[in-house]
């Protein structure tokens, strides 16, 4: 055979060849770019979110989106293990602690919100840890509207939010004053009623800045408008933070309802 012949012969083969690599690693690529793209919308979507569509913030599974912060520790220590999923249930657990050591913790959910409904179901499961200072009722936390996980100081106790307490033992629906101190820039704190380790849903209605609903059992509980810090300062968009405050505490569902702003 020739050589313009083998050249033309063999040489055809390794065009051929060539063009295949080239198609295939383009399809590749093309590949990679779709799943970025539908990820990117994804997390966008539960960012921002459609009106109408519950988003499932604990997953029954484990504690994927969500980051611990206890003073005192750097970001995404789990001091003791606090927070876990156990039987399927969010859990604020205190099996570990011999005596209260007081370092309050906080489990940040990944995004912020601004407008939306906030569904959390949930019962105290157990005695405050030996030592807890405060209430010696059931008492734990939602921080609404609040300052992001990574930008809280190593001993900072409480992130600068708007807290909706969540209390037990037959305590009455009321409204507390803004506090101000070293410890808590909370704005205000709500309570509802709940007897023993009864299951309890509560529904936080947030519209930005201008108004949070609160409504256990269907029923409006409180209204609280013009949401702010106790120095002044509006509250319109932040994190969501589970607290752990010395009391054990489970979860079984925590959802949300993105609202058209």
């Amino acid at each position: 055979m020739s050589k313009r012949l083998a050249f033309l012969k063999y040489g055809a083969v390794f065009w051929r060849i060539h063009l295949c690599m080239r198609i295939y690693f383009y399809h590749i690529i093309l590949g990679c770019v779709i799943a970025c793209l539908s990820w990117t919308s994804l997390c966008a979507k539960e960012k921002d979110g459609a009106e109408g569509a519950w988003i499932k913030l604990f997953n029954g599974k484990n504690l994927r989106g969500w980051t611990p912060k206890f003073s005192g520790y750097d970001l995404g220590v789990n001091f003791k293990n606090t927070f876990l999923v156990r039987d399927g249930l969010l859990t604020v657990c205190y099996d570990k602690y011999k005596h209260d050591q007081n370092n309050i913790g906080h489990l940040f959910y990944r995004n912020t919100f601004s407008h939306y409904i906030l569904r959390v179901e949930y019962r105290f499961v157990g005695a405050q840890v030996t030592g807890a200072a405060g209430s010696k009722l059931p008492v734990s936390g939602l921080m609404l509207h609040g300052q992001s996980a990574d930008s809280m100081g190593k001993m900072q106790q409480r992130p600068a939010s708007f807290e909706a307490k969540l209390l037990g033992a037959n305590r009455s629906h009321h409204v507390e004053p803004s506090r101000a101190n070293e410890d808590s820039l909370a704005a205000a704190t709500e309570v509802n009623k709940i007897q023993g380790d009864q299951w309890t849903s509560v529904e936080i209605e947030v519209h930005g800045g201008e108004v949070i609903r609160r409504r256990t059992g269907g029923h409006l509980v409180t209204e609280y408008k013009k949401p702010c810090l106790s120095d002044g300062s509006p509250l319109a968009r932040g994190t969501i933070a589970l607290q752990a405050s010395g009391y054990p505490i489970q979860f079984r569902k925590i959802e949300l309802k993105v609202l058209n702003q």
